[in-house]
C-alpha cells in the first residue's frame, strides 16, 4: 500500500511516493502514454494518476498543475529534489 508524502505546507496536498513520480514527469512535459512508459504502469493508469493530481490541488489542467507545484509551498526545492530533479526557478526565467 502507497503511504502518503507530506508536503511542506501543512494540511495543502498530500501525494503518494507515485504521485509524485507522475507529478516529476508531468513538470518534465511527458505525456500519459510516455508517463507510463516510463513507471512501468498502463496508459489508463497514468491519466487516472494525472487525475489525481489535479484533484488534490484544484488545478484545471496539467499546465495550472505545474504553476500550482512552483508556486505553492516549497515542492519544487524539496520534494522533485527528493525524486533527484532539480527544477528551474521561476524568479531565474527570462521572459524577454
Amino acid at each position: 500500500m502507497l503511504q502518503p508524502i507530506a508536503l511542506p505546507v501543512p494540511g495543502r496536498f498530500q501525494l503518494t511516493a507515485v504521485e509524485l513520480q507522475v507529478a516529476r514527469l508531468v513538470a518534465n512535459g511527458l505525456n500519459a502514454r510516455e508517463i507510463a512508459g516510463e513507471l512501468g504502469i498502463t496508459v489508463n493508469t497514468a491519466r487516472c494518476h494525472v487525475q489525481h493530481l489535479l484533484v488534490k490541488t484544484g488545478a484545471r489542467n496539467k499546465a495550472h498543475f505545474v504553476t500550482i507545484l512552483f508556486t505553492q509551498s516549497n515542492f519544487a526545492a524539496t520534494a522533485f529534489a527528493k525524486m533527484g530533479w532539480t527544477p528551474v526557478t521561476l524568479r531565474s526565467l527570462s521572459l524577454s
